[in-house]
Formats: structure tokens, C-alpha cells, sequence
């Protein structure tokens, strides 16, 4: 986000510069696992697979990478259909 301030002493305008950041994984924010528990339920209505997802390494990874991971242990093609829900 980009923040002109118009005061500058100068008449010239001065550019503040901001960045937010967002960390979910337990640092500033606990979700009692809705991450985890939403994931579970998608692929069980989605493919039918019935997994608590405790053998599938998720910490630090993307969505897509989950999904990627839990496609390959259950061998079903990652294509972009089977990708693109998550």
C-alpha cells in the first residue's frame, strides 16, 4: 500500500511505503486446526478420500502443495481440474 503524504515541507509529495504481513501458522493467530479440518473435508467430498492427513507433511507448505502431495499418495492425476478447487 502506497501512502502520499501531500504536507512536505518541500511542496513536493512524500511517498510512505507499507507492508502487511499476514502469518497463520500459529505465531500471531491459533486456529484449532480449520486449516487442516477444511483440507479434509474437501477431499473427501471432492475425491472420496478419507485421510486425517497425519502422514502428509503440510507444515510450511502451500495449499497446492498439500493438495499436490495427498494426489500422488493416492494416485490421482494432478491436473489442473483436480488442482484448481484448492
Amino acid at each position: 500500500m502506497l501512502h502520499r503524504d501531500s504536507s512536505s515541507s518541500l511542496g513536493t509529495t512524500a511517498q510512505t511505503r507499507r507492508l502487511l504481513l499476514f502469518d497463520i501458522d500459529g505465531t500471531l493467530i491459533h486456529s484449532g486446526g480449520a486449516g487442516v479440518h477444511a483440507l479434509i473435508l474437501a477431499f473427501k467430498e471432492r475425491f472420496g478420500i478419507d485421510d486425517d492427513l497425519q502422514k502428509i507433511e503440510i507444515a510450511g507448505m502451500t495449499d497446492s502443495g498439500i493438495v499436490l502431495s495427498v494426489l500422488s499418495k493416492y494416485k490421482i492425476p494432478a491436473t489442473n481440474e483436480n488442482v484448481s478447487g484448492f
